[in-house]
């Protein structure tokens, strides 16, 4: 019954010229990447979105429509559970669920995650597309490319007034991704040097939830913000300092240089834009056996984890943004 279905929706799509793209029960760092796919749809192909964060797409050109998940949940139950999987689970050359394709083997989200990564080179934004039947004509290897977040002047003036911000200044998230294992998480007490150098040299806009742990003389914008304000400071902002995943996707897509502490769980490549992200980590030929997810028993001494000194990696920020910059209201 699932494959009728699937066909009669795929032939649908062909014949009417339609392009889904479907993101159910994703991040948003992951939500995000699917918009860079958007540009390699054939022209004469209308665009369908289908997902669980319609903010991440707000004024997208390459969009024809949006259909928000949120609809699916005023069903009842006994209809809502077979729809939500039924999305979640087509696969067709004009259709796309974009999400890891887990193995049956293990039913492992991660280690569907850590087999691809190891027999393939490419970007986050293609390990999705792994075992999928969609047809795009992407000639890139995944450093070329990347997501696209589209603000408008009413978003960009409105986020500065409000929060009185400068002209100038740097963004910094100070918690670690945890969506796929907190084990590599960095520890928060060892950056105290690295924010507070950071502070004397910029000014600092901290964005985050509001239990993250707070950066010294830093503008705090803990859990104010909410997700398109969120992209409205990151597009006014010089760069953006962070772990690696939401942050880092959110800079690349407002076309930000981003300042990584990498935290060693996967690979450096997976989260490298071109000309834009730079890592505070060991090469990635210091660690071997990257991805992993190991907080004990390493023969390398959680090397992926560790981190140059403050000087130094305030050192490589200030090759790229000046420092010293001014407060200005907005006009």
């Amino acid at each position: 019954m699932f494959n009728v279905l699937s066909h009669f929706l795929g032939l649908f799509a062909k014949v009417f010229r339609l392009y889904f793209f479907i993101s159910i029960r994703s991040s948003v760092g992951d939500t995000l990447c699917m918009s860079a796919l958007f540009p390699f749809v054939p022209e004469d192909y209308s665009i369908i979105v289908v997902s669980n964060r319609p903010e991440v797409f707000f004024n997208n050109p390459y969009i024809k429509k949006h259909i928000d998940v949120s609809f699916f949940y005023n069903f009842p139950l006994f209809l809502r559970k077979p729809v939500i999987w039924f999305l979640m689970n087509l696969d067709h050359q004009c259709i796309l669920s974009y999400r890891f394709k887990s193995k049956p083997a293990n039913g492992s989200r991660l280690m569907s995650l850590k087999d691809w990564d190891l027999n393939n080179k490419g970007h986050l934004i293609f390990a999705h597309l792994h075992g999928r039947k969609v047809k795009l004509n992407i000639f890139d290897n995944g450093t070329q490319i990347s997501p696209k977040i589209f603000v408008d002047s009413i978003e960009l003036c409105g986020v500065k007034e409000r929060y009185n911000l400068p002209d100038e200044f740097i963004v910094a998230f100070s918690t670690s991704k945890t969506a796929v294992t907190k084990n590599k998480n960095i520890d928060f007490s060892r950056l105290h040097d690295f924010w507070t150098a950071l502070a004397n040299e910029y000014v600092v806009v901290q964005l985050g939830m509001l239990d993250d742990p707070p950066i010294p003389n830093a503008v705090d914008l803990r859990g104010k913000t909410g997700l398109r304000e969120v992209f409205s400071v990151v597009s006014l902002c010089n760069g953006v300092v962070a772990p690696e995943g939401f942050p880092n996707h959110v800079a690349a897509s407002l076309g930000k240089s981003s300042f990584v502490l990498s935290t060693g769980y996967t690979r450096r490549k997976y989260y490298a834009y071109h000309g834009k992200t730079k890592f505070f980590s060991p090469s990635e030929q210091a660690v071997e056996c990257l991805p992993c997810w190991k907080s004990t028993d390493c023969q390398f001494d959680l090397a992926c984890v560790s981190i140059p000194s403050a000087e130094a990696m305030v050192k490589e920020i200030k090759k790229e943004i000046r420092p010293k910059l001014s407060w200005k209201n907005c006009s």
